[in-house]
């Protein structure tokens, strides 16, 4: 910079001397140290960026010259947008005024500030109605989700199950859900859950397969295999027409009496939680045609039982093998693959105070049985052997109706005693049955073959005692 020179007093001494008018020299003004301070950060609330909004209300310029025009202009911004406590706020300062030239600045370069997570609110899930299946898991319909605070662009997704209260049929039943959410920015957000919504489980509707149109004998009984299209559901069976066809509610299996038609039903019944069903058809019952071929001449007689037992008329034996007559019996027919293809058995009905009689012969041909009557014939009958087992089995025709017989198993045939009254009766009425149920027996409880029973024994006395 210039300095003009101008005269002094020089001490009261100027008078003696002369300067020369407009004499210059040099000299420098350096620029004046000033330190800025006091910008401050807010907290914020997250919101997706690193800008730091500052407080310079306490700004401080130390070393600036009172009445010095200058002014300063600063921004911040966060070391990072994630939330946090006492994040560094990094300050970008400008100055302007016509004295900001004269001063030599030292900036106030950071502060700090905390990020605290911005609320964020889900809604809109719902839940699908659906038919009842014994569990309690709800389907979310999840395409009208919303998340009320999310920043846009963040990443950010949730995933969602939903269960009923129970697994029972209901309206507006309460669906509690559970959220999980993943996403890099998911630790900004301070969530609200949508905690629940409603749904209605309505009954399930079960169907029955496996039945159709019968065409029978009267001789030979079956046994349904409805199948419910809902596992676990029972099945329930009637006839129509029990004289014609009866059938054992719970297991199905049919018992034919006679000849004509009557309609089976298989249900289900209805619950709270399941639509009854049902399912029909005919049982159309014919007699088996006649077949040809004699009969095996095979009997026994009144003394042919056990000694657990005594009647009037009857004689006893202590083994009860007392021998009566021929041995003489038709051949079996037997095929290749050791299944028998037909046999006979004399039918000899015990009676009290009469002579042995058979009175039928009861005839096995290509997996069918009948009966024959025939008159009274008392050729040679051949002796039962050995008791190989006793056993008890039952027919039941219809629910509280059931007939009940003991089945003594020999060498060579069988002897059906009726358990009371009622199941002689019904033997009388309905032979062809008590010796085809007596026949399953034999097989499935001591595996022996049909075609090796020659004699079947129906005991019709009407008066037991039991034996001590």
């Amino acid at each position: 910079n210039s300095i003009t020179l101008s005269d002094g007093s020089n001490g009261g001494a100027a008078s003696n001397y002369t300067i020369s008018a407009g004499q210059t020299t040099t000299a420098n003004i350096t620029a004046k140290a000033l330190s800025v301070s006091g910008i401050t950060a807010p907290n914020k609330t997250y919101d997706g960026n690193t800008n730091a909004p500052l407080d310079i209300s306490s700004i401080s310029y130390s070393g600036l010259v009172s009445g010095d025009d200058i002014g300063g202009s600063f921004s911040g911004t966060f070391d990072n947008k994630n939330i946090g406590t006492s994040k560094t706020v990094s300050i970008s300062a400008s100055y302007s005024g016509v004295d900001s030239g004269n001063y030599t600045v030292t900036d106030q370069s950071s502060t700090t500030a905390n990020i605290t997570a911005r609320t964020l609110t889900v809604s809109g899930l719902t839940a699908s109605n659906r038919t009842y299946d014994a569990t309690t898991s709800a389907t979310l319909d999840t395409s009208n989700v919303s998340y009320a605070g999310l920043v846009s662009g963040d990443s950010f997704s949730g995933s969602y199950t939903g269960t009923f209260n129970d697994a029972n049929v209901g309206t507006s039943k309460l669906v509690t859900i559970s959220s999980s959410y993943s996403g890099d920015d998911i630790n900004n957000y301070s969530i609200t859950d949508q905690s629940s919504t409603g749904a209605n489980i309505t009954k399930a509707s079960p169907t029955i397969s496996g039945l159709s149109a019968q065409s029978k004998y009267s001789d030979e009984n079956y046994t349904l295999a409805g199948i419910p299209s809902i596992s676990g559901l029972s099945i329930s069976y009637s006839s129509s027409d029990n004289n014609i066809a009866s059938i054992n509610s719970s297991t199905g299996a049919v018992s034919i009496l006679t000849t004509g038609s009557s309609t089976i039903t298989a249900s289900i019944q209805g619950t709270s939680n399941y639509n009854a069903a049902t399912a029909t058809y005919i049982l159309t019952i014919t007699t088996r045609p006649s077949s040809s071929g004699a009969p095996s001449q095979v009997a026994a007689d009144s003394a042919i039982r056990s000694t657990a037992y005594s009647g009037s008329g009857t004689s006893n034996s202590s083994s009860g093998t007392t021998e009566i007559g021929s041995d003489s019996y038709a051949g079996s027919s037997i095929s290749n693959s050791g299944q028998v293809v037909s046999f006979s058995a004399k039918v000899v009905v015990l009676r009290p105070e009469q002579t042995p009689k058979a009175e039928g012969v009861y005839e096995f041909n290509n997996e069918e049985s009948k009966l024959d009557d025939i008159a009274n014939d008392s050729e040679g009958f051949q002796k039962l052997g050995e008791i190989i087992g006793i056993t008890e089995y039952s027919i039941e025709i219809k629910a509280d109706d059931l007939y009940t017989f003991t089945l003594e198993v020999r060498d060579g045939g069988i002897l059906i005693k009726p358990g009371n009254e009622k199941s002689l009766i019904f033997a009388e009425n309905y032979r062809t049955k008590v010796i085809d149920t007596a026949m399953e027996e034999v097989e499935k409880n001591f595996g022996i073959p049909s075609f090796q029973i020659r004699t079947i024994v129906l005991d019709f006395y009407k008066r037991y005692t039991q034996a001590n």
